[in-house]
């Protein structure tokens, strides 16, 4: 089975406590098979257009995959019900050090490492943290819905 199905890869708010060493090119090998593995696990047919590019852009799009999928997982994942708007300003921040080279473990490394060869500004990163944090509050938007819509019915012109 896949890592994250197990939960081994959901984000922990304790995870900033400490920082892995890891330092070889083979760590950071191992890194990218797990993106690899991942991407192919839960996204076969995008998985299977990666297999058309360079091995440099498959890494840098299963890198990529993995980080979009990580950071899913804060809101949807095993460690869902412990993520406050406080932990989102963690990963964030665990962002900003991803793209200035400080990567917290292998796998941030990976999306490190593809930033370093690759021309990508960190502004749709940043974009998906904000659509999580709108995702922590989105039994208020349900509930707003329905009470538009109740509003709105009452609202409707008569038949005639």
């Amino acid at each position: 089975t896949c890592a994250l199905e197990q939960g081994q890869m959901a984000f922990n708010p304790d995870s900033f406590k400490t920082k892995p060493e890891f330092s070889t090119l083979e760590d950071l090998a191992k890194g990218y098979e797990r993106c690899k593995d991942v991407t192919a696990f839960y996204a076969k047919t995008f998985y299977l257009g990666t297999t058309l590019m360079d091995d440099d852009r498959q890494r840098a799009i299963w890198a990529i995959y993995l980080w979009c999928r990580r950071t899913d997982e804060l809101v949807d994942g095993p460690n869902a019900d412990r993520i406050t708007p406080t932990a989102l300003d963690m990963w964030e921040q665990r962002l900003e050090d991803v793209f200035e080279g400080r990567p917290y473990d292998i796998l941030d490394a990976t999306l490190s490492d593809t930033v370093r060869k690759f021309p990508l500004g960190i502004q749709p990163f940043r974009d998906m943290v904000a659509g999580m944090r709108d995702d922590l509050v989105k039994c208020r938007y349900q509930v707003c819905s329905i009470c538009q819509l109740r509003v709105s019915e009452g609202f409707r012109a008569p038949h005639a």
